[in-house]
Formats: C-alpha cells, structure tokens, sequence
C-alpha cells in the first residue's frame, strides 16, 4: 500500500482556492479528473458526512470530515464500502487538503491513501489533473 501526495503553487489567495474545494458549483468541474458527472453531498464540518456520487446520483464514496480548518486543512476518512453506515468504522483510506498561504499565492499539497501499489501511477495521475483543475479555476475566478 502506498500513498499519493502531490503539490501545487496556484496564484490565488487561499480564500479562492478554499471556495474551488468545497463550492458544490466548483467541485464537478475539478471532480470530472476521477470521472465525469462526479459531484458531492457534504456537510463541510467536523465530523459531516460527505457522499460523493456519480452523474446517476449513487453514492460511490462515502466519509467523514475529521478535520476542517477554514483556508488550512480538510481531512476526510472514508468507508470501506459507499453504502456504509454513519456509525460505521471508518477504512485505512483518507483524503487530505492542505493549503499555505502567502501574498496572494496558495500552496495546495493533497494527500490520499492508502492505495493498492499497483494503482498509485494511475492515481497520481488524476491527482495531478484534478489539482491542475483546481489551480486553473481558483486562478481565473
């Protein structure tokens, strides 16, 4: 098991990319990197459920925030499996966001893992696009 961590310099405040994450008219647009129709249903708080579904609408996701630090730091630990109960034991699997401020400029380091060895390219890979994404929307808001 292995565990994706890529970084990226995005000239935006840390407001503009902290809205790109979370704003459910933002997120499709950067989420289409692990599929397209992709979307989110989250309560983006401590401890909120966030669901994240396919173009149908089914749950293929599901976790909880563990930690949330407005223009710092969201952390989510997911399920094993995406119809899991709330009270369920949360997986190994997390998603981390981390953004550093500084004049006018954000530092945006994902974490995500752990993962099969033998998807971490592939999932590198759409880790880089969804931050390229991420980077092109906050840059041109």
């Amino acid at each position: 098991m292995s565990i994706v961590k890529e970084h990226l310099k995005i000239q935006a405040p840390v407001a503009s990319v902290w809205e790109v994450l979370l704003d459910p008219s933002f997120i499709p647009q950067w989420a289409k990197s692990f599929g397209e129709g992709i979307w989110v249903d989250a309560e983006w708080k401590k401890g909120g459920l966030v669901s994240w579904k396919n173009k149908a609408g089914e749950i293929i996701a599901k976790g909880i925030v563990l930690a949330l630090e407005r223009n710092t730091l969201i952390k989510v630990g997911y399920f094993d499996e995406a119809h899991a109960h709330p009270t369920s034991a949360l997986g190994d699997y997390r998603e981390e966001y981390q953004l550093e401020s500084g004049q006018h400029k954000t530092l945006l380091t994902i974490t995500a893992g752990p993962l099969p060895q033998d998807t971490i390219q592939q999932m590198t890979g759409i880790w880089k696009d969804a931050l390229n994404s991420i980077k092109a929307l906050a840059e041109n808001r």
